[in-house]
């Protein structure tokens, strides 16, 4: 691989989070929020697919650490936010196929294409947590690397699987450039626009907190799991 990564540089990336988690970046994301298609009067969709991800451990101190952040982002969000389950806390590596482009069996023919990178089961580093996010459907938690090799490997990996013509041929297409989060809840109805410009004050004081500490955890292999929804993933053997 090149160091033109579709991704960009390590330095580009941590430019790329700085930049969403403050004021301007909340602010810019105001406007372009929306209800996610995912859910329905706040109940899961079926909505199938396969992704390559980490779940956090569920009794680990950075799980304990997000779900205090969720629970202030719900207090300042209300009934706008519709909660993941801290113990389906997880990181995605890299989105392969939902919705429309999943078919049943899919999965299987993926294993086989990845299994092919041998890469693939290597540790990613360790991964800091750099603060609270609006995304067009959900708030996330998002990260950096400890160290720029963590960053060039996840990367790479990327890289490779997009390029794969045998996972373009089963619909596997390259999403918006790497941003590593955690989920920590969808929206559901949204308020108007000066309700969620007080939104700003809970998000500023997030990440004044997040200042002062170093919270993080060691990202291992990345592992393939289907999902049948957004509450539902089983690990593909």
């Amino acid at each position: 691989m090149t160091n033109r990564s579709f991704d960009g540089s390590y330095e580009v990336y941590c430019e790329r989070v700085a930049e969403r988690v403050s004021e301007r970046g909340w602010r810019d994301a105001l406007s372009g929020l929306a209800a996610s298609p995912k859910f329905r009067e706040g109940r899961p969709v079926e909505f199938p697919g396969v992704t390559l991800m980490t779940p956090l451990d569920s009794a680990g101190a950075l799980t304990l650490h997000l779900s205090q952040l969720q629970s202030r982002m719900k207090s300042a969000l209300g009934s706008s936010l519709i909660e993941v389950k801290p113990d389906q806390f997880h990181v995605t590596g890299a989105d392969l196929v939902a919705g429309d482009t999943y078919r049943p069996g899919l999965e299987t023919l993926i294993r086989e294409c990845v299994d092919a990178e041998a890469s693939m089961g290597e540790g990613l580093g360790r991964w800091l947590l750099s603060g609270v996010a609006l995304f067009e459907h959900a708030v996330v938690a998002l990260f950096i690397p400890e160290q720029p090799s963590s960053f060039r490997l996840l990367a790479e990996r990327r890289d490779w699987l997009y390029s794969s013509d045998r996972l373009r041929a089963l619909g596997v297409k390259r999403p918006r450039p790497l941003m590593v989060h955690v989920t920590l809840g969808y929206f559901a109805s949204l308020p108007g626009m000066a309700t969620r410009l007080r939104w700003l004050d809970a998000l500023e004081s997030i990440q004044g907190d997040l200042s002062s500490a170093e919270v993080g955890e060691d990202l291992w292999a990345l592992n393939l799991y289907r999902f049948d929804d957004m509450t539902s993933f089983e690990r593909v053997p």
